[in-house]
């Protein structure tokens, strides 16, 4: 596990990790994980501080990673807003 819990619920990820990192040990391109990254902190799940990851809460049950990935294809819109 990347993550360290807080005392305020969020998960902190101590390892500064590059979007390129995050590609190489996903599988996917830079571009992706950019995208992701973006869609994620809209929705109010990730922030950053720094270059750290912090997670605010976890995405629902009913976003599997291949779904997810495949809501991002080339103009997919993806709801991703906290609480949908």
């Amino acid at each position: 596990d990347l993550s360290e819990e807080r005392g305020d619920g969020t998960l902190f990820i101590p390892e500064k990790l590059t979007q390129q990192d995050i590609a190489d040990r996903v599988g996917a391109s830079r571009e992706m994980v950019a995208r992701i990254l973006k869609d994620l902190t809209i929705g109010e799940y990730i922030r950053f501080e720094g270059r750290h990851i912090i997670i605010n809460t976890r995405l629902p049950a009913r976003f599997s990673t291949s779904r997810f990935l495949r809501s991002r294809a080339p103009g997919a819109k993806p709801n991703l807003k906290a609480g949908c």
